[in-house]
C-alpha cells in the first residue's frame, strides 16, 4: 500500500515537471517563430520601404466603461504582445533592415487608474526585439 502511494506521488511530480518543461519549450519556440516571421516579411518587402503596424486602442462602451481590448492580429502575430497603443516598425529602407517597437511610457499617476504599462525590458523579452523606444502620445 505504501509503495502504491509512493509511485502515484512520483508520477504526479513527474507529470507536473513535464508540463512545466513543455510550457517553457513552447514559449521559447514561439519567440523564435516571431523572429523568423518578421524576417520573412522583411525579406519580401521591396527595397526602400517600411511597414508600420499599430496594436490598436481600447474602445469606449459608455462614459466610464471600455470594451475588452483585442490587439491587431497582425501586430500580435509578429510581436506576441496584446497591449494597446504600441507600434511595430519594420524598416527595409536602410542598409541593414531594422525592427523597432514603440511602447507607451509609464506614467505613475495614470497607472494608478488605468493599470501598469509594459516596460522596455518586458517588451524586449516578450517580442525579442532589441530596439524598443517610446511612442509620443501627446
Amino acid at each position: 500500500m505504501v509503495l502504491d502511494w509512493y509511485n502515484v506521488s512520483i508520477q504526479r511530480i513527474f507529470k507536473f515537471c513535464l508540463e512545466k518543461l513543455e510550457k517553457r519549450y513552447e514559449e521559447m519556440n514561439y519567440k523564435k517563430r516571431r523572429e523568423s516571421r518578421r524576417q520573412r516579411i522583411l525579406d519580401k518587402m521591396e527595397d526602400n520601404s517600411i511597414a508600420i503596424l499599430y496594436s490598436g486602442i481600447e474602445h469606449h462602451v459608455s462614459a466610464d466603461e471600455y470594451a475588452p481590448f483585442e490587439a491587431n492580429r497582425n501586430f500580435f502575430y509578429l510581436t506576441g504582445i496584446r497591449r494597446e497603443n504600441m507600434m511595430l516598425i519594420l524598416d527595409n529602407a536602410t542598409e541593414e533592415p531594422t525592427e523597432t517597437l514603440l511602447i507607451e511610457e509609464a506614467d505613475p499617476d495614470r497607472e494608478r487608474w488605468m493599470g501598469k504599462k509594459m516596460t522596455v525590458d518586458e517588451a524586449k523579452a516578450q517580442a525579442q526585439i532589441e530596439k524598443v523606444g517610446f511612442i509620443d502620445t501627446e
